[in-house]
Parts: C-alpha cells; sequence; structure tokens
C-alpha cells in the first residue's frame, strides 16, 4: 500500500467505524477536527476519503444525539448541553474549514 492509500484506508476505516459504532464517537470532536485538517492537507484521494468519512461521522454524532434524548428527562438536559458544545465545535470546524 502506498503511503497516501494507506491514509485513505484509514478515513475510510474510521467513517465505517462510526457507521457500525456511533457511540465510540460521542461527545468527542477529535476525530472530526483530524478529518477537517485533512480536507486541506492531504492529497486529492486522502480528502475524498476523509469527507465521505466526515459524512458518516455526521450520521454518528446525529444518532448518538437521539439515543441521549431517549434516555430520559434526567439525562435529556445534560445531554442537550453537552450537545451544544459539540455542535458549536463542530460548526466552528466546517466554518474553518471553507474559509481555508
Amino acid at each position: 500500500v502506498v503511503a497516501g492509500e494507506g491514509i485513505a484506508l484509514t478515513y475510510t476505516a474510521l467513517g465505517e467505524l462510526a457507521r457500525r459504532a456511533p457511540a465510540l464517537f460521542a461527545g468527542d470532536t477529535s476525530i472530526a477536527r483530524a478529518l477537517f485538517g485533512a480536507l486541506s492537507t492531504r492529497e486529492l484521494g486522502a480528502r475524498m476519503a476523509a469527507q465521505e468519512a466526515l459524512a458518516q461521522l455526521a450520521s454518528a454524532y446525529a444518532t448518538g444525539r437521539g439515543r441521549a434524548r431517549a434516555a430520559g428527562s434526567d439525562g435529556g438536559a445534560a445531554a442537550a448541553a453537552a450537545d451544544a458544545g459539540v455542535d458549536a465545535e463542530l460548526e466552528a470546524m466546517l466554518v474553518q474549514a471553507l474559509g481555508a
């Protein structure tokens, strides 16, 4: 595997993991931050894989959000506050990526 292909495969694997186990990414934006960074620094193949992984990661965040709200009113307020923080971080990353 060529180095560029290896990183693209890694991004693809992250996206697949986000699709299959969305709870692993709940409340953690570090992977999203790395993928957004790849959009402006990697070669085309890796950027495409990072973009696809980000789409799957977005679904993972949405899935996690739905499960937290379904947990009930006790955890609902805390989950909503955590969701707002994650949303703000993700929005800032997106705005930065669009400006780059």
